[in-house]
């Protein structure tokens, strides 16, 4: 099922993925890559000024193929009449108040539209659109926020931007925030209609089982996980590259594959106490060997 993933995903966005090798999803040569910008979303207006800033944020890095993850808060969910709806997200930060699905699509249409704008023609985005699961979490969830992803991608292709820029969806997974079947349930309902990857920039250490982490983040049809890879280890606790290393080591045992990190998340410009983005990345890669082709920081 991986290999059908990676084979479709590269078939049809050659443009944005560069020299990978296809079994491991490693970069051929092990160099730090440049860290991009990721934000956690606190108002629902701004999108183009965001986009306009991202694209000055790469160029200046010279980072020609980035990902950045806008993260929109946790799904609202509402009764209407007998069926549960899922309206949109309460935003974190900022204004915390609740937008709906409609306000997220022209936020992000907004971004794209200034990126495509001022970043040259040379540059690329994997723009992951996210969401968590410390409100409201059920398949209905997962479902309609592929369907907005699907929705995004078909007007990037209405518009002439497919060349350049691509949306996946993402859910920072948290194991304190919502049962473990709670969480299974979203990503199976993201993948009964999604068709593009679905990325867990979440943790993977807490109450929930290996078989549950490995699910969500990896062996479900679409996930991919870009791990929070926010503190070292210390003599009294592992770190996070730790508990996701030895993840990965569980579903080689137990799955038969290592899982494939394609990124890592920090959050140094959110607490400086944290990883800087380049010990993050590099506390992974000693760990598995890998050498993930993105690397992003998220801030308020």
């Amino acid at each position: 099922m991986k290999l059908k993933k990676l084979l479709t995903i590269l078939s049809i966005f050659a443009l944005l993925i560069t020299t990978i090798n296809l079994n491991s999803m490693k970069i051929i040569a092990a160099t730090v890559p440049s860290y991009s910008k990721s934000y956690y979303i606190g108002n629902i207006s701004g999108g183009s000024s965001l986009g306009q800033q991202t694209a000055s944020s790469v160029l200046s890095k010279g980072l020609t193929n980035a990902l950045v993850i806008l993260d929109f808060g946790g799904q609202t969910a509402a009764y209407l009449g007998s069926t549960l709806s899922y309206p949109g997200t309460q935003l974190v930060g900022g204004t915390a108040s609740n937008v709906t699905i409609n306000q997220i699509t022209s936020y992000v249409q907004n971004f794209l539209s200034a990126f495509w704008v001022y970043a040259p023609a040379s540059y690329h985005i994997i723009l992951g659109v996210g969401t968590n699961n410390s409100l409201a979490c059920a398949y209905v969830g997962g479902q309609i926020w592929a369907q907005m992803i699907n929705n995004i991608n078909s007007w990037i292709s209405t518009v002439g931007y497919g060349s350049r820029e691509i949306v996946y969806g993402a859910n920072d997974m948290e194991n304190n925030w919502s049962s473990a079947s709670l969480a299974r349930q979203w990503v199976d309902g993201y993948n009964s209609i999604g068709t593009i990857y679905l990325y867990d920039y979440g943790d993977c250490n807490g109450t929930w089982s290996q078989d549950d982490n490995a699910y969500v983040a990896y062996n479900a049809r679409w996930s991919y996980p870009i791990p929070e890879i926010y503190f070292p280890r210390t003599p009294s606790y592992l770190g996070n590259a730790d508990y996701w290393s030895n993840l990965s080591i569980w579903n080689k045992a137990n799955k038969g594959v290592s899982i494939a990190f394609p990124g890592v998340m920090t959050q140094y410009a959110c607490d400086s106490t944290s990883n800087y983005p380049t010990d993050g990345w590099t506390q992974l890669y000693n760990l598995t060997g890998q050498a993930p082709q993105y690397l992003t920081d998220i801030s308020w």
